[in-house]
């Protein structure tokens, strides 16, 4: 039996992430949200909500403390607590990785061919329209062959953009405002936190 204190239920996680019970269920028993099956019921483990939690208190704080977070800040305080939530281990992700700000890795070790997945961060409250060039130009450079997915974020914002056979999706497939956690987002068009979620947790990447 697991320590409750760690889990949620599935009525605490769709209130959380403004989703039905029943979509939590069907993610629970499609192994695409980590949970434990309890009798009747489903325990989801609370990394990922506490990561998002943290995340929000810190992009409010930031703003009022007198001084902005360093690129290095948002990775460390922001980025790493989520995607450890996501189930990503320390030694998938690698920071400052051949000038990659963040790089994941599917195994070790941490080399090229490994490397599916890259996130470029800025400052907080820093444009980000213009920053894919940026990761597009490393994983070129690098030869990140299997890298599908490539992230940007300023900590606040993230948002998710695929490669598409040998092109990038100019627009982004999936994004999540950690101060602004919704179920659907009218702008990026399409995009939905949950499949965010999901689709960057390690086994779907």
């Amino acid at each position: 039996m697991p320590i409750l204190n760690n889990y949620l239920n599935i009525t605490e996680v769709a209130e959380l992430l403004d989703i039905h019970p029943g979509t939590v269920k069907r993610l629970c028993r499609g192994g695409k949200l980590a949970g434990e099956k309890v009798h009747n019921g489903w325990l989801i483990h609370n990394d990922i909500l506490v990561a998002l939690q943290q995340a929000e208190r810190l992009c409010a704080w930031y703003p009022h403390c007198g001084r902005s977070p360093s690129e290095n800040e948002i990775v460390s305080h922001i980025i790493l607590p989520l995607f450890l939530g996501l189930g990503w281990s320390h030694q998938q992700i690698a920071v400052e990785w051949n000038k990659v700000d963040v790089a994941f890795f599917k195994k070790t070790p941490t080399n090229a061919e490994n490397c599916v997945m890259v996130l470029e961060a800025k400052g907080l409250g820093k444009p980000l329209s213009d920053v894919l060039d940026q990761p597009k130009s490393y994983v070129q450079s690098l030869k990140l062959a299997n890298v599908k997915h490539i992230l940007t974020t300023d900590g606040e914002n993230l948002f998710v953009y695929e490669k598409s056979g040998n092109d990038w999706i100019s627009n982004p497939t999936g994004y999540l405002n950690v101060r602004t956690l919704q179920k659907q987002y009218v702008v990026p068009k399409n995009t939905s936190l949950v499949d965010t979620l999901v689709n960057l947790q390690p086994s779907a990447v």
